[in-house]
């Protein structure tokens, strides 16, 4: 009697554990069809600095070289191809804060200015840019625009991969969140210096900012100037941000773009009267600090 009981309770055990294997391998094999992973644009830590001179030069070319350029932050082209170990990266122009064009890097620079590119990606903030097939496509929920490549008829295994991501979530896209100025110079030979060298520091600005959102704010102006602010404590949000030194040419263009900003009250000079703090570090790139909250 006792051995019927005892192996009729590990008969009853083994049933349960035989159900509950085929109960976890049945909702594993549904799970993957119901959840859709959010995508997410991966940014750029670095503002590709070293291909500014080549900016510079398509800018002359092609637009008004009077006018105020910035470059945004970039994002990280995700590759569906994994095929290349060649990373793509696209940043962002803006003119005068509007969307002037943007640069798709990787072997080289390819620029894009398509109208109805610019005005999807300023109309619309959750968007990936993806590369398929060797074509480099925007894709949001509303379109699938061709960026670079040529025309053709994509494999089915590649469509359905792209429409699986398109009708997910798709992540806030960040590319441009921060700016900085694109500084170029004046056609002028023996231009005479506008700001007088043995008066100022050329590696330091003061900057008042609005009040609201501060150390947003500190953070923006920072990846501006590329630089890195001094002291995060001011009662009338007045601060000095530290940079490498500049020529007294490019040193008026960032004081003339920094007073031009929305969130910029006023900017000024450090009169080298003045007493200064030891210099702070400057070789970590902006965006590879933690943000603000």
């Amino acid at each position: 009697m006792i051995k019927e009981v005892f192996y009729g309770k590990i008969l009853q055990k083994s049933i349960r554990n035989v159900a509950l294997y085929i109960s976890i391998l049945f909702l594993c094999g549904c799970s993957g069809g119901i959840e859709q992973k959010s995508m997410k644009n991966d940014l750029v830590k670095g503002y590709g600095f070293e291909m500014e001179e080549e900016l510079i030069e398509y800018i002359g070319e092609n637009f008004d070289k009077k006018q105020e350029y910035s470059m945004g932050n970039g994002i990280v082209v995700l590759d569906l191809d994994k095929k290349s170990d060649n990373e793509l990266q696209m940043f962002p122009i803006y003119c005068d804060n509007e969307l002037a064009f943007l640069v798709l890097y990787g072997n080289g620079a390819i620029y894009l200015s398509d109208p109805e590119l610019l005005n999807s990606i300023a109309e619309n903030d959750e968007y990936l840019i993806l590369k398929a097939e060797q074509n480099v496509y925007f894709a949001s929920k509303e379109k699938l625009l061709l960026l670079c490549g040529e025309e053709k008829e994509l494999p089915k295994k590649t469509i359905d991969k792209i429409d699986k991501i398109r009708n997910g979530t798709i992540e806030k896209n960040l590319m441009g969140i921060e700016k900085r100025a694109i500084r170029i110079m004046p056609e002028q030979e023996n231009q005479q210096s506008i700001i007088n060298e043995a008066r100022y520091y050329n590696d330091r600005i003061i900057v008042r900012l609005v009040s609201d959102k501060v150390k947003n704010k500190i953070r923006m102006y920072e990846a501006f100037c590329h630089g890195r602010v001094e002291e995060t404590e001011s009662e009338d949000f007045t601060y000095v941000f530290l940079f490498e030194p500049l020529d007294s040419n490019n040193l008026q263009v960032l004081l003339d773009a920094s007073k031009a900003l929305s969130y910029v009250l006023d900017a000024s000079l450090v009169e080298k009267t003045e007493s200064l703090a030891e210099d702070i570090d400057l070789t970590t790139p902006v965006t590879e600090k933690v943000p603000f909250d």
